[in-house]
């Protein structure tokens, strides 16, 4: 899994954004269907866990995130071993 060495160790995991419209398929943050309020509500949950150290997420509206290219349609979480 080239670039994906987290993924393999169980360190890192890619969540789809949450959606204002009930459906089950991915989104962007600049799409109707995103909802910021219940991805906001899902990156504040993820923050309060003790092994998450950093969110990747493009949203510049969503707070708790950091900025990295190519994840404008999905929370990117890193955890502590």
């Amino acid at each position: 899994m080239k670039g994906h060495v987290g993924h393999a160790k169980g360190l890192e995991v890619d969540i789809r954004l949450m959606r204002n419209d009930g459906k089950l398929a991915g989104t962007d943050y600049r799409s109707k269907p995103y909802s910021r309020e219940l991805t906001q509500d899902l990156v504040n949950a993820l923050r309060n866990h003790p092994n998450v150290v950093k969110i990747l997420f493009n949203d510049p509206n969503v707070q708790g995130v950091q900025y990295y290219p190519g994840h404008d349609d999905h929370l990117h979480v890193i955890a502590r071993p």
